[in-house]
């Protein structure tokens, strides 16, 4: 649109009025009603002689950012006219507000005609306008007439507005976070408490907000307990480090107060909330314990990130609110024993990496674990409890990590394409009372202390060894088949089977007699009955195919079939007697040693 002018009423409904660099005037009798939409563009409105104050519907082409204009002692009417540009001001560098940390916009008021003693103006911007990082409520505004800033006094203040009183002219006005309180660390760094640390030469005080900039391999380092840090801004590149059992007090009240897109390795510190606060960065977090202090911590990643937590017993201290979002995972990396606190937090992922272990202290349901729950190294424990994963969300027990499960629970419970994963070098113990043994492909397997553990139906493998300590062994009921299909030697438990299948290399070594209610098949590998019995129902058989091996030690034979069972050896099997005084079976033989 060209320059306009209403005379009687303009109303608002939707989207923007563009003007471009043309003006949109409303007379003295005009009037604005607005439901939505605004004036793209400068909109000039009559300032009448006394005390008045008018709403200048602004914006740029998608964001509404209105202000109010409130005068005292008009003397002379005339005009003012203002718009507002969605970027940063183009010299917001020599300004007294942190061009990093503030809204990226700027209004512009022209005065035509107007004589009056002060004005407050009230800034309104739409949360989008603001920097990562910056909170909101702690702006202030700055004016550029004439070529220079000039910091007038600040009003109230929200979430989405900032107002300057006692203003006598005009001109660009930006709001955002004083530099003043800004303290930017060098690139040699140092010290936190120390002055050449900082850009300035000045320690950062109560509430200041600090960016750690220090790149090239040197760090700022906490060796001492700083003042309250009011936001954190960790750079890409730049590390911060704990030296030692100090506090880091984070004191914002809203909005983001801690960015890390460098490094944070705590080492011994503790990070404490002195008010809510939310994080977010794609760097390295390091921690030792965190602090809520009966707060709310919000981890507001945009994509995934691992805060790490290394502090012995509950990371998270004093009782507050984890709002892990769906992008966090927290990953227990301590050196002593851990607890993941499901009683009072909810978490996203999590991952276990302790070799002391972690231990739940309550029920897991996919409202307390809504990600995907993964042991790295160490030991996860269920303490007792039932865990049960969110609708497509995958348990990862690694090589070499072990998860016991207590109560009368068995492995995580997984739903809709969610899957159980237990690496070949992985142990799984179940320790609990009555527990049925999950039908999955188990590394290494140990059913411990009394109570009976039922295996599930159908079949059940087992890549390491199977040991039994205290607990009674139920493998018949539901006629499970258990297969031994590792890649080295395993160990077999005394204990009644039904079918037992060998497909590993071997060699699977008996660790005392056996029963099978069902056949014994070695389909590949060595089998070794260690010189103990095998006893076998009536009707089952033995079957060792081409390639596998049967080898029977002390005074043992090949088992001993009946009923209709049969002993079946391939051609190129190889049956090796080993004991001492041995009857050689009745079979047609492969090899025979």
């Amino acid at each position: 649109a060209g320059a306009s002018a209403v005379t009687g009423t303009l109303t608002l409904t939707s989207g923007a009025v563009t003007m471009s660099s043309d003006t949109l005037t409303i007379g003295t009798a005009g009037a604005v009603t607005r439901t939505a939409g605004w004036v793209a563009g400068p909109l000039k409105k009559y300032i009448p002689t006394g005390t008045s104050s008018r709403t200048f519907e602004v914006g740029d082409a998608s964001v509404y950012a209105p202000v109010v204009v409130a005068f005292t002692s008009v003397t002379t009417a005339g005009n003012l006219a203002i718009t507002t540009t969605g970027t940063d001001h183009p010299d917001i560098a020599n300004s007294g507000v942190s061009a990093g940390l503030s809204a990226n916009r700027y209004w512009t008021l022209a005065p035509n005609g107007i004589a009056f003693g002060t004005y407050d103006a009230t800034f309104n911007f739409d949360p989008a306008d603001v920097d990562v990082g910056a909170d909101p409520t702690s702006f202030i505004v700055d004016e550029y007439t004439g070529g220079a800033w000039t910091l007038p006094a600040t009003g109230t203040v929200t979430s989405t507005s900032t107002q300057a009183t006692g203003l006598t002219a005009f001109g660009d006005f930006v709001t955002g976070i004083s530099a003043a309180s800004l303290f930017t660390s060098t690139a040699a760094g140092g010290a936190w408490n120390a002055a050449s640390t900082w850009v300035g030469g000045v320690v950062p005080g109560l509430n200041a907000d600090v960016v750690i900039a220090t790149t090239g391999g040197n760090t700022v380092s906490l060796t001492a307990n700083p003042s309250n840090v009011r936001s954190l801004v960790i750079n890409s590149g730049a590390t911060l480090e704990g030296a030692g059992a100090t506090t880091l007090n984070l004191n914002l009240a809203t909005s983001t107060n801690f960015v890390n897109n460098g490094t944070f390795n705590a080492n011994g510190v503790t990070v404490r909330l002195a008010r809510n606060s939310t994080w977010d960065g794609a760097g390295v977090f390091n921690l030792d314990a965190i602090n809520l202090n009966a707060r709310r911590l919000t981890l507001a990643f945009s994509s995934p990130e691992t805060v790490s937590v290394s502090a012995a017993g509950n990371p998270f201290l004093n009782a507050g609110t984890l709002v892990p979002g769906s992008n966090s995972t927290i990953r227990f990396d301590g050196s002593a024993a851990q607890t993941l606190a499901v009683s009072t937090l909810n978490f996203n992922s999590v991952i276990v990496d302790n070799p002391a272990g972690v231990t739940a202290n309550a029920t897991i349901t996919s409202s307390k674990l809504s990600g995907d729950l993964s042991v790295v190294s160490g030991q996860l424990d269920n303490g007792g409890f039932a865990v049960t994963l969110a609708a497509g969300k995958d348990f990862t027990l690694a090589d070499g990590a072990t998860y016991r499960t207590g109560g009368t629970n068995a492995l995580p419970t997984v739903s809709s394409g969610g899957t159980v994963s237990l690496g070949s070098t992985s142990t799984v113990e179940y320790y609990g009372s009555t527990q049925t043994v999950t039908r999955v492909d188990y590394g290494s397997l140990t059913l411990s202390n009394a109570g009976t553990k039922t295996f599930a139906t159908d079949t059940t493998h087992i890549a390491g060894d199977f040991i039994v300590t205290g607990a009674t062994v139920d493998a018949t009921t539901n006629s499970t088949t258990i297969e031994f299909n590792g890649t080295g030697a395993q160990s077999i438990p005394s204990i009644n089977f039904y079918r037992l299948v060998v497909t590993g290399a071997g060699p699977v070594t008996m660790a005392g007699p056996i029963s099978l209610g069902g056949d014994l098949a070695v389909l590949n590998g060595v089998f070794d009955n260690n010189g103990n019995n095998v006893t076998i129902a009536s009707g089952r058989s033995v079957l060792v195919v081409n390639g596998a091996s049967y080898r029977a030690g002390g005074t043992t034979s090949l088992p001993t079939v009946s009923g209709g069972g049969s002993i079946l050896l391939a051609t190129t099997s190889t049956v090796i007697y080993y004991g001492g005084a041995q009857a050689v079976t009745l079979a047609d033989y492969g090899s025979l040693t």
